[in-house]
C-alpha cells in the first residue's frame, strides 16, 4: 500500500484470510478486515469483512462498513453509533476509521468530537503494525472532517499538510488522494450551485451535488446568496410590499403603567374583603381583575413585548423562518456539508441574511424570490 500497488496488496490479503482460515489463525480475519479498511479509504474496496458478535469491534461494525461497502447509504447507521464505543481502543486505528466514515456519513457533533480527539495527533502517520496496514496521514482525516464542517480554510491547510508529508514518506497513492481532495475543496470555494431546474434545485458544494424539490424555503434562500451580507426584509421574501415601520402599540406606556396600578389596587381590595368576609365586595373585585388583566395580556406578549396594532409583521416573520428551516433540515440530510455551512450562515428574523465566514461563488442561474 506504501508504493501504490493496491491490486496487490488486495490480492495479498485475500490469500492470507484464505490460508488463515484454512490453518485456524484466529487473527487472520482482523488483519484482513485491517488492510481492507484501508484499501477502501484508497478508494479500492475488496469486499465485506465477516465481523463475529464477540469480536471487541462489534459495536462499531457501523463504520467498517461504511466504508468497505461505499456505494450504500449508510447515514443512518452510521449516526447512530456513540463515540463511547470508541472509548480504550489504544491506537487510531478505529479512530481513523471513524473519522473517514464520520466525514462521509455522521452528523457534525461526531464530526467535531472525533476532530478534537485526532488533532492530538497532526503531523503523524497510522500504522497498525500486526496487520501491516498504512492509514496514510492523520492529516488527511482531519481535513476530511474540517472540510464536511464547513471550515474550508483549515482543511485545505490539513490537505497541503498530508501531500507534504505524503511525498516525504514515498505514499504515491495517499498522496494523490489529499491532491484530489484539496482540489475538490479549492473548486467549490470559488464556485458552488444553488439554482433552480424545472421543478428541482440542484445544490452543489464541496465536490458534492444533490437535488431536492422546489419548495418555497429553497427560492428564500437563492434571494439571500444572491447578496452576501445584504439584510432582506420578510415581507420582501413573501413578494409584498415593504413592510410598515414603527407601528404604535395597542396601550402607551402611560395606559399601560394605569392598568398595572389598577390590578394592584384590585388585588388589594381583594384580600381586604377577603379579611372582612365581604364575598360581594371580593367577588365585584375579581371580575374587574380578570378583565383589566385580559386587557394588560391581550397588548402585550411574551416577556412583556409590545403587541402592535398590526402584528403582520410578527406573522410574516414566523411564516418565513418555520419554511427555511424546514429546508435547511432536509438540506442537512441531503448533503450535510453544504447544510452546516447554511446553518452556520444564514441569521433568520424580521430581516434575514446570508453572512458566510469566507466569500463564496455562487452558481444560482436566474434569481428567484420566495413566493
Amino acid at each position: 500500500m506504501i508504493t501504490g500497488d493496491l491490486d496487490r496488496a488486495a490480492e495479498l490479503a485475500t490469500e492470507a484470510l484464505e490460508l488463515g482460515t484454512e490453518i485456524g489463525i484466529p487473527d487472520c480475519i482482523a488483519c484482513y478486515g485491517t488492510t481492507s479498511v484501508s484499501l477502501a479509504i484508497l478508494g479500492h474496496p475488496i469486499g465485506p469483512v465477516p465481523v463475529p458478535e464477540d469480536d471487541p469491534v462489534a459495536p462499531v461494525t457501523p463504520i467498517l462498513m461504511a466504508l468497505i461497502t461505499p456505494a450504500a447509504d449508510h447515514r443512518s447507521a452510521v449516526r447512530t453509533v456513540p463515540l463511547s464505543a470508541l472509548d480504550g481502543y489504544y491506537d487510531l486505528e478505529l479512530h481513523i476509521a471513524a473519522a473517514a466514515a464520520f466525514a462521509a456519513y455522521g452528523t457534525d457533533s461526531q464530526r467535531r468530537i472525533e476532530y478534537e480527539t485526532l488533532a492530538l495527533y497532526a503531523g503523524a502517520n497510522v500504522v497498525t503494525g500486526g496487520c501491516a496496514a498504512h492509514y496514510g496521514p492523520v492529516d488527511y482525516y482531519l481535513g476530511s472532517l474540517a472540510a464536511a464542517l464547513g471550515d474550508h480554510s483549515r482543511a485545505a491547510q490539513h490537505f497541503r499538510d498530508s501531500i507534504e508529508a505524503c511525498h516525504k514518506l514515498g505514499a504515491p497513492r495517499w498522496e494523490d488522494l489529499a491532491a484530489a481532495a484539496l482540489a475538490r475543496l479549492e473548486t467549490a470555494n470559488t464556485t458552488a450551485c444553488f439554482r433552480r431546474e424545472g421543478s428541482t434545485w440542484r445544490l452543489a458544494y464541496a465536490g458534492v451535488e444533490v437535488h431536492l424539490p422546489d419548495a418555497k424555503g429553497l427560492r428564500d434562500l437563492a434571494t439571500l446568496l444572491v447578496a452576501p451580507g445584504r439584510e432582506v426584509h420578510v415581507y420582501t421574501l413573501l413578494g409584498r410590499d415593504a413592510a410598515v415601520t414603527g407601528a404604535d402599540p395597542i396601550l402607551d406606556e402611560e395606559a399601560k403603567r394605569r392598568y398595572r396600578r389598577r390590578v394592584d389596587d384590585l388585588r388589594e381590595a381583594i384580600e381586604q374583603a377577603d379579611l372582612d368576609g365581604d364575598v360581594s365586595a371580593s367577588a365585584a373585585a375579581s371580575l374587574e381583575l380578570e378583565a383589566v388583566t385580559r386587557e394588560l395580556s391581550a397588548a402585550t406578549g411574551l416577556h412583556g413585548r409590545d403587541r402592535r396594532l398590526d402584528d403582520d409583521v410578527e406573522r410574516a416573520r414566523k411564516t418565513v423562518s418555520a419554511r427555511m428551516r424546514d429546508v435547511l433540515s432536509r438540506i442537512a440530510i441531503a448533503h450535510p456539508a453544504l447544510g452546516s455551512h447554511l446553518n452556520e450562515s444564514v441569521l433568520l428574523g424580521v430581516r434575514c441574511s446570508y453572512q458566510p465566514n469566507e466569500p463564496i461563488r455562487w452558481d444560482l442561474g436566474r434569481r428567484a424570490v420566495g413566493s
